[in-house]
């Protein structure tokens, strides 16, 4: 067995079936001869997080979300400016292929340059 500093794991407790099967549960299972007892194990209660703990990682939070929500609204307009052009060129009319033109330039453009100055 490998000594208690070497592994990244701590043994908190240790029982044998013997002294904790009147504790145990009863298990069936169809290969079996018959039923056998086994140990519930359950963990012990986890600490509480610190405030400043808690605030950080709402800081962490609000800044990842923030980010995906920019990502985001930069998808959707060039999902819409592709696809204006597309139904543009189908169309085949210069009013079309200007409306096009003036969505890109104006809406997804500023965009990028928005989005690539806040890194």
């Amino acid at each position: 067995m490998a000594s208690a500093t070497s592994s990244r794991v701590t043994l908190l407790a240790e029982r044998s079936l013997d002294s904790a099967s009147d504790q145990g549960t009863l298990l069936l299972t169809a290969t079996d001869d018959g039923p056998r007892t086994s140990t519930t194990v359950t963990a012990p209660a986890s600490q509480t997080s610190s405030p400043a703990f808690l605030e950080q990682m709402l800081a962490a939070m609000t800044t990842i979300a923030m980010m995906l929500a920019a990502r985001m609204i930069l998808f959707l307009a060039t999902v819409g400016a592709f696809t204006l052009t597309y139904l543009a060129i189908n169309q085949g009319t210069m009013t079309a292929l200007i409306a096009a033109g003036t969505y890109d330039v104006l809406v997804v453009c500023p965009m990028v340059w928005l989005y690539l100055q806040r890194g």
